[in-house]
Parts: structure tokens; C-alpha cells; sequence
């Protein structure tokens, strides 16, 4: 079933803020990126040289099949990665906020559960509910 309007502005509430939460421990996320998994690490790692980060950057994205499925109703997001051990620790605290049971394994993607009941949904759900 598709996203009601109230769904679609706590996703992008949530996105919105994830990207804020990431940006603070030095991480460059994108939303809606490339057309898959394998482009978008491609594409990503071409924006980052051309923008002259360093070498070795994390990085979180998803792309745009995610975002069709979300708009299909799909209760959860995935997110693919490539993160630098001295960042890992401060991503996972940042995902756990989320509701994210993701550990660091580098041969996973990132789940993060769209409709969870985690803080961060809540908290964004209250904001909705009081409008």
C-alpha cells in the first residue's frame, strides 16, 4: 500500500534528520541515489575524489529502488555503505538512534526501519500528530 502523505513527510522527516545526525560525525550521506547499489558506489566515489575529500571517506547512501519501494509501502530502508574504521563506533551509536540493529558488518547493508518504534520515529510522529 502506497505512503499516506502524513507517512511520506515522517520519512522525509526522518531522512532529513538522519543526514543532519551524520553530517555531525563526519559522514556525507545521500538520499535517493543513483539507480542502485552498484552505480551508486561508483558514482559516489567519483563525486568524492571530484570534490576533493580525502581519499578514504565514509559514506552512506540509498537509491533510488529503495525510494520505489518506500513509495510501494515498504516499512523499512536499506542502506549501503562504505565506512572507515575510525568512524564505525560513531555511525552505529547514530543508526541505533534510528532503530538500526546494524553492528558494523561490512558485508550488510543498513536497516533502518521506517514506521519502527524507535525514538526518532516517535518523536517525529508527535510532531505530525500535533499539527
Amino acid at each position: 500500500m502506497p505512503l499516506s502523505p502524513k507517512e511520506q513527510n515522517l520519512f522525509q522527516q526522518k531522512i532529513d534528520a538522519l543526514q543532519e545526525d551524520l553530517a555531525k560525525v563526519g559522514v556525507v550521506f545521500r538520499a535517493d541515489w543513483s539507480c542502485c547499489q552498484s552505480c551508486g558506489h561508483a558514482e559516489m566515489k567519483a563525486e568524492l575524489k571530484d570534490e576533493e575529500y580525502e581519499f578514504d571517506t565514509t559514506y552512506i547512501f540509498y537509491h533510488q529502488q529503495a525510494t520505489e519501494d518506500l513509495k510501494e509501502g515498504a516499512d523499512e530502508l536499506y542502506l549501503a555503505h562504505h565506512i572507515i574504521e575510525g568512524d564505525l563506533e560513531a555511525v552505529v551509536e547514530v543508526l541505533e538512534e534510528y532503530g538500526s540493529d546494524w553492528k558494523g558488518e561490512k558485508d550488510k547493508t543498513i536497516r533502518i526501519p521506517f514506521l519502527a518504534d524507535d525514538e526518532m520515529s516517535n518523536r517525529i510522529r508527535g510532531l505530525i500528530a500535533s499539527k
